[in-house]
């Protein structure tokens, strides 16, 4: 197969084309990601060269994280491969897709049987339809017929496994492909709608995001503006200045009522609320620069020239409200 195209179906957005076959992916990239492919090259590198690379520009803790995964690959992976593509065909020989997972190869406790790796940061959601394609993809391979699918969470401990066969998967892969081929549902909201790259032409989100409008009650004509495609918006400087003003209205609005509070109470009242749900976040620790300062005055200690840095100046977008006396002026 030839690498000049994207597979219609990639086993990485195979999750989100699950819940809605319309999803685009975009290229994005969290504080998360980054972690995770910081890890992951340093864990290919440890597999492929059979020794311990340098661990230059990682976290004490991300060292720790790819210890963790060498030493657990090695324990359950027998000659296991680092991010070698796999090429998911169905029964004809046509594609259904082609990717490369973390970590491929046979199961240590039965090497009569496939095992895929995959390495996640952040929080743990369903990733089975794209662990299912990697499975599909090394039991074509390997040619097995049972795969031990596995994702490591890594920012939690956690090790899931889900033991499928090659009936199992193949199924699966055939009925989202058909499902993304041929667009046979309608468009559906999701968890990964803020994520997805045709939000601008969803008629789903766009009823969304003008019912929030609406419900702001934000200006007749902010309605008309707002409705408009954001391409279009952002070629007129007209368009992006009263589409801005209508969504601040309607965050002003929404900040005011307390919304977000509401709900966080709700949720902690144990109360659902459709679409949101409470995730624990450490808290921020800050130094104030003035009371360091005056502690070291007092100490009489010297601040090292590197320890406090100032941010390169900014520029802030603000309001252009006309003062009292100009309208009187006018």
């Amino acid at each position: 197969m030839s690498d000049d195209h994207h597979p219609i179906l990639p086993p990485s957005s195979a999750p989100a084309l699950e819940e809605c076959c319309h999803y685009k992916p975009t290229r994005r990239e969290t504080a998360a990601m980054a972690r995770g492919i910081r890890i992951h090259a340093a864990v290919q590198l440890w597999l492929e060269y059979e020794q311990q690379p340098t661990m230059g520009g990682l976290t004490d803790e991300e060292v720790k994280r790819v210890e963790q995964v060498v030493k657990w690959v090695n324990a359950n992976v027998w000659k296991p491969c680092s991010e070698e593509r796999l090429d998911v065909v169905d029964l004809d020989g046509r594609e259904i897709t082609f990717g490369t997972p973390d970590v491929a190869g046979y199961d240590m406790a039965d090497k009569a049987r496939s095992i895929v790796v995959e390495l996640k940061c952040g929080e743990p959601r369903d990733v089975t339809a794209q662990l299912s394609l990697y499975a599909l993809g090394a039991m074509e391979a390997h040619e097995t017929e049972l795969c031990r699918a596995v994702v490591l969470w890594l920012d939690h401990d956690i090790v899931e496994e889900y033991p499928t066969t090659f009936a199992e998967c193949l199924n699966r892969a055939l009925l989202l492909r058909d499902r993304v081929t041929n667009k046979t549902d309608g468009e559906q909201e999701t968890r990964y709608c803020a994520w997805c790259g045709r939000r601008e032409e969803c008629g789903l989100w766009k009823r969304r995001a003008s019912t929030a409008l609406q419900v702001a009650e934000v200006d007749a004509i902010m309605h008309d503006v707002a409705r408009r495609r954001l391409s279009e918006i952002a070629e007129s400087p007209e368009l992006t200045g009263a589409f801005l003003v209508a969504w601040a209205a309607a965050e002003k609005l929404i900040e005011g009522a307390g919304l977000r509070d509401k709900a966080k109470a709700w949720l902690a009242a144990g109360q659902e609320v459709p679409g949101w749900k409470l995730r624990a976040a450490p808290g921020r620790e800050s130094v104030s620069v003035a009371a360091l300062r005056a502690w070291a005055k007092e100490s009489g200690v010297e601040l090292p020239d590197d320890l406090i840095t100032r941010g390169q100046d900014g520029v802030a977008l603000i309001r252009d409200m006309p003062s009292k006396r100009n309208k009187e002026e006018k």
